[in-house]
């Protein structure tokens, strides 16, 4: 399968290394950005020659099977439908999309048009992840699950990312705080491992010292599963997780 990078910033170019270190069936077809001088030097540097100015013209190309979504997460969503009515496959990077609404239109357009459509995340497939789901299938060696707790994040005291990056946490752009950007790979996870979540409750807050009050600083709450475990969850930016304050904990009888 020929996979077009839409998008050819720290994401992309992480889809291009992976793609070349597993060694299967698959190809770099071309990168996509809309960064002329950019991308001519990713160009270079990954060795792929074909290149395109618009997500539209590697559609465009008969020899593309894959459009791999590496952009800002406000262009995911058209991006996304555009390519599997085309009959491309979709990889896109999390977060999926920036709303329910988007991600059901995403969805609905790849089961129309009969394509695959993938959310790149990468945390149920970590060694941790696989060892905290068999613990909680088996019981071994915690016994029944009663609950669990997950406190994670890391401390800025300017909440931001820098140059081209600048856009994850700007919210003009699709970007934003410790919840969209960090709280999702632990959700992921959590599914993962305890499965599917029916209830939530959860609360936003910032501190005095965050410097940032349009993304989101800190969420706290409990989730609560459809086999009934009871999750304590903490993501923030506020917080010195020195040592051992931070990780998941699962609680057994």
């Amino acid at each position: 399968m020929r996979v077009a990078i839409a998008g050819v910033g720290w994401a992309g170019t992480r889809h291009v290394e992976a793609i070349r270190e597993l060694g299967r069936k698959l190809t770099v077809e071309c990168l996509v950005d809309y960064d002329a001088d950019f991308l001519r030097e990713k160009s270079a540097e990954l060795g792929v020659e074909k290149t395109y100015g618009s997500v539209d013209d590697a559609i465009s190309d008969t020899n593309v099977d894959v459009i791999a979504i590496c952009l800002p997460h406000r262009d995911h969503c058209e991006v996304a439908i555009a390519a599997a009515e085309s009959g491309r496959h979709v990889l896109v990077e999390k977060p999926m999309a920036t709303t329910v609404e988007e991600a059901t239109r995403m969805i609905a357009a790849a089961g129309h048009a009969g394509v695959t459509l993938f959310v790149a995340e990468n945390l149920p497939y970590t060694s941790m992840s696989a060892t905290l789901r068999r613990m909680v299938e088996s019981g071994d060696p915690i016994g029944e699950v009663v609950s669990a707790s997950i406190v994670t994040g890391f401390r800025a005291e300017q909440y931001g990312y820098p140059g081209r990056r600048a856009w994850l946490s700007t919210p003009e752009a699709g970007g934003g705080g410790q919840w969209l950007l960090n709280g999702i790979h632990m959700i992921a996870q959590l599914r993962y491992v305890f499965g599917e979540i029916e209830d939530v409750y959860l609360r936003h807050h910032h501190s005095s010292r965050v410097d940032r009050t349009d993304v989101e600083a800190t969420l706290t709450g409990t989730l609560t599963t459809a086999a009934g475990y009871s999750i304590a969850l903490m993501q923030s930016h506020e917080v010195y997780l020195s040592g051992g304050l931070g990780g998941l904990t699962v609680f057994g009888d």
